[in-house]
C-alpha cells in the first residue's frame, strides 16, 4: 500500500535473534494468514549497523528485543518504539 501511495516510505523487517535466510516462524506465518498475508516465500534478516543508522524509525515487539538492540546499537534509543504504542 506504501508502494502504491508513492509516499517514499521503506518498511524493511529484521530481527536480532536470527539467521539470515531462514524461513519465518511458523507462529508468524500463522499469524499472517489469519488476516489474509502469506508469508510462505519470506526470510530473515538480521539487523545491521547499517539499518539502525538509516531508520527513521524502530519499531520493536517484545521488551527483551529493546534489551537487545539496545546492547548492540544504543544509538537506536532515540528512535525506538514498541509496536504496542500503536495499538
Amino acid at each position: 500500500k506504501l508502494q502504491a501511495a508513492r509516499l517514499g516510505i521503506e518498511v524493511v523487517s529484521a530481527g536480532l535473534d536470527t539467521n539470515a535466510g531462514d524461513p519465518a516462524d511458523s507462529q508468524a506465518q500463522c499469524s499472517a494468514a489469519e488476516v489474509g498475508i502469506d508469508l510462505s516465500r519470506h526470510r530473515t534478516a538480521v539487523v545491521s549497523g547499517d539499518m539502525v543508522a538509516r531508520a527513521d524509525l524502530l519499531i520493536l515487539m517484545e521488551l527483551a528485543h529493546k534489551d537487545m538492540l539496545f546492547q548492540s546499537f544504543p544509538e537506536a534509543r532515540n528512535k525506538t518504539l514498541m509496536l504496542g504504542h500503536f495499538a
